[in-house]
């Protein structure tokens, strides 16, 4: 399977970001008391709680779609509303370069002429 973008002709700028790790360990408890914990993972992954702005009152250029509308187009058809991983700017390391995500806990867009969006960028 061929990795899947970030459309060019959406916006990257991010706001509000938070990064933290997803919970990697797991937690055995014996009879007695005494609790053992285990890594699932060699590598912990990170989250990124984040929110995007995008227009939402004239079309893209060659498009007639709005940012909004191709973003939400784009979030139901391309990553199958979250579950497929996709190219984004490395939010660890301050957008050098690109790193799979999977986009999580997804929000509704708020406003009217633009749309301000918060959910969760999972690394992959």
């Amino acid at each position: 399977m061929a990795d899947i973008s970030w459309p060019g002709s959406l916006n990257t700028k991010v706001y509000g970001m938070e990064s933290g790790w997803v919970d990697n360990r797991e937690k055995l408890k014996y009879k007695s008391g005494r609790s053992v914990y285990y890594l699932k993972n060699s590598t912990p992954q990170k989250r990124h709680p984040i929110m995007m702005k995008f227009d939402d009152s004239k079309p893209l250029p060659g498009s007639s779609l709005t940012e909004w509308k191709y973003f939400q187009n784009w979030v139901e058809n391309t990553i199958k509303s979250g579950t497929l991983p996709f190219l984004f700017p490395d939010l660890s390391n301050k957008g050098t370069g690109t790193r799979l995500y999977y986009m999580d806990e997804i929000g509704d867009g708020k406003g009217q002429r633009e749309k301000k969006i918060s959910f969760t960028l999972e690394e992959a």
